[in-house]
């Protein structure tokens, strides 16, 4: 894009809600060459008849929009004080945090990725915030987006097949590495997305962080059937392997 010279990369979240991506869109924004839009739905632009500065345009909107507004959600405060969330020095990466939009439309038939290669010349990044599956699980259910835990293990798993079937390269960060080793995480990242990993935004990023990750799972009661049932899916998908055994098992 000649209004923009030095763009390479559109970044899009792909995995489930309540996992974490909020966090990470927000620490990316505050990057100076990035901008991640809060809940633009990118793919559902791409579909229609924007053009490419028009989706380029939005997210640059969207990203203001938050910083003007406010950025706390669901008991949280996003704001990184002193970097760059709402604007850009040179913006090198764009993208979108919207990871269950996404991935919901990348399950389907028609190969939106392919749509989005033939009206953009941009490296396509996808990544995505993996969280423990039980916790990730017993959060959508607490938070009201399902009526029972069966409904969101398959929920769960349907949006597991769709980025296994991703034909772009995924960045998989695990939330619970990002809370205990965050600059590490972030440096990973940066290096995905083809970005300067700074000091200073690595410290400001590292200073959101709270000191662990919620473990909502012994909040519900899981049936033998429902830990069964998760315990396949973390079988089937090679970054859910680390949450085998004890460490997917409900907390006493």
């Amino acid at each position: 894009m000649t209004v923009y010279p030095q763009l390479e990369t559109l970044c899009l979240f792909v995995g489930h809600p309540r996992s974490g991506h909020t966090l990470v869109g927000a620490m990316l924004d505050a990057h100076p060459d990035v901008v991640i839009a809060q809940k633009l739905d990118v793919l559902r632009l791409v579909a229609g008849p924007s053009s490419l500065r028009a989706v380029v345009g939005a997210i640059l909107a969207s990203s203001g929009d938050a910083a003007r507004t406010g950025r706390a959600a669901s008991g949280y405060d996003y704001e990184i004080p002193g970097q760059w969330q709402g604007r850009h020095r040179e913006l090198r990466v764009v993208g979108d945090k919207s990871a269950g939009h996404t991935t919901r439309r990348l399950a389907r038939s028609e190969p939106p990725l392919e749509r989005l290669r033939q009206r953009t010349p941009l490296r396509i990044q996808l990544v995505q915030v993996v969280r423990n599956p039980l916790d990730n699980i017993a959060t959508l259910v607490r938070r009201g987006s399902f009526d029972s835990v069966d409904h969101a293990i398959g929920f769960y798993d349907e949006l597991c097949a769709a980025v296994a079937a991703c034909d772009a390269p995924v960045h998989h960060l695990h939330l619970e590495d990002l809370v205990t080793q965050p600059h590490q995480q972030l440096r990973a990242l940066a290096g995905a997305l083809g970005i300067e990993p700074e000091d200073e935004w690595l410290d400001a990023c590292g200073a959101l962080l709270w000191p662990r990750v919620s473990q909502t799972r012994g909040g519900l009661e899981w049936s033998p059937e429902q830990l069964a049932a998760v315990e396949r899916i973390v079988g089937r998908y090679p970054w859910l392997h680390r949450y085998r055994e004890a460490e997917a098992r409900p907390c006493a």
